[in-house]
């Protein structure tokens, strides 16, 4: 398990700073486009026991498989400078949730892209509806402050962990997004 999230979490402060590609997702059959807090979104995700819609100017970046039971999603604002990051990594089974932000935190402080890496204590939180626990973080990386959360959940059979990530100048450009993505998370 340890070496899926190592490979996830190398991904995600590259995948910040890349251009993003375009997604191959499916969206809903009624229609491409739709409100949400009365915003345009651009689709709706629909994984293994979750689903949310994200914003028109993000992209669904990456969407695999990792191993049996587990998958990955990264989802990016759009823009070669943009900043703004979730993913989130399902399994088909339930784990302990501050074992899986542990994890993640070990990853962090094992990327060498990343410095200066401060995490609060784990809490207990709400993402949208869902009970979970958060811990966050901050770090600087290639002459940039970031921000994010590292948030776990599970639902009956299943255990999800969500990483959130923008650089501190993007807060207010990716804020509309974080909360649309949030706002319509939901777990079967």
């Amino acid at each position: 398990m340890k070496k899926y999230m190592t490979l996830i979490l190398s991904f995600l402060i590259l995948a910040a700073c890349k251009n993003n590609t375009e997604s191959t997702l499916k969206i809903g059959e009624d229609s491409d486009v739709f409100q949400d807090n009365n915003t345009v979104a651009k689709g709706k995700y629909q994984g293994n026991g979750y689903t949310f819609n994200y914003p028109k100017n993000w992209n669904v970046t990456d969407d695999e498989a990792i191993d049996d039971g587990v998958h990955y999603i990264a989802v990016e604002k759009e823009g070669l400078d943009s900043s703004g990051l979730v993913t989130v990594i399902s399994f088909d089974y339930t784990m302990d949730l501050d074992d899986m932000i542990e994890m993640n935190i070990e990853e962090l402080r094992n990327n060498s892209f990343i410095n200066n890496l401060n995490v609060e204590p784990i809490e207990d939180d709400q993402y949208n509806t869902i009970t979970s626990r958060k811990a966050t973080f901050d770090f600087s990386t290639m002459g940039l402050k970031h921000q994010g959360n590292i948030i776990a959940f599970s639902g009956e059979n299943s255990s999800y962990v969500l990483l959130s990530q923008e650089a501190l100048e993007d807060h207010a450009v990716n804020k509309q997004g974080f909360e649309i993505i949030e706002n319509s998370f939901s777990i079967d």
